[in-house]
């Protein structure tokens, strides 16, 4: 399927939107693009945006429910108005865009209504704040550390985690975490993450005498950046 020029922000993720004839007429390419799609239905005067969601069951929350081999699929509409709201998201279609200057418009415009989202009031109680036990290992206490300098209502990422928000978040009161877990946190919470490398000791076999440093996340740029290794005097 090839990419929705129209594009939404739902519960403070970015998601393309298509029609449903769009999508039902692509459901064999879903697996491209599930973490970021969406429908859009229409019902009287409002349009609903509803996220793709790959699951057997329906849950509580509103969306198109599928699977990859199921030709059943599932449309959970919003009921309360809080929902309503939500999922009323407006729309932007960048083929309206007459000069580049729109184009970034446009995009600016998405980024406010995901960062508005984010925002979190720091008074209000909400602010997460895990529990960095004694055994935690480093990586699981850098990552705490992080979260709880972010100041941030934690349940307004859970539309970045898709389906597996509750697992994901259940294993954020673990001591350890893997790379690839760990890759996917610093991406949905927005953090910068870089390894570096060097010698554990000057008097190590082979040492490098160097320090070498690759950024993980975002991942932009996955060239190594190798410097020579500060000697003390």
């Amino acid at each position: 399927m090839s990419i929705s020029e129209k594009y939404a922000v739902v519960n403070g993720k970015s998601v393309n939107v298509y029609t449903q004839e769009q999508f039902f007429e692509n459901k064999r390419d879903i697996e491209d693009i599930q973490d970021n799609a969406a429908v859009e239905i229409q019902k009287g005067d409002t349009t609903y945006v509803l996220p793709v969601r790959i699951s057997n069951t329906v849950s509580d929350k509103p969306g198109l429910y599928t699977t990859l081999l199921s030709p059943i699929s599932f449309i959970k509409e919003p009921q309360t108005d809080k929902e309503k709201k939500q999922y009323s998201p407006d729309i932007v279609d960048f083929r309206d865009a007459k000069n580049i200057q729109e184009v970034i418009d446009m995009n600016e415009s998405l980024d406010l209504q995901i960062n508005t989202f984010l925002e979190t009031d720091i008074d209000d109680g909400k602010t997460y704040k895990p529990n960095i036990s004694p055994n935690c290992s480093p990586e699981m206490r850098g990552l705490k550390t992080s979260l709880i300098e972010k100041h941030i209502d934690i349940n307004k990422y859970s539309e970045r985690f898709g389906n597996n928000w509750i697992n994901d978040k259940r294993k954020l009161d673990s001591d350890d975490v893997s790379l690839y877990l760990l890759r996917r946190y610093a991406e949905n919470f927005d953090l910068r993450m870089d390894i570096e490398f060097s010698d554990r000791s000057p008097d190590v076999p082979n040492p490098m005498n160097k320090t070498i440093r690759i950024n993980v996340i975002p991942g932009i740029d996955s060239t190594p950046v190798i410097e020579d290794a500060k000697r003390e005097n």
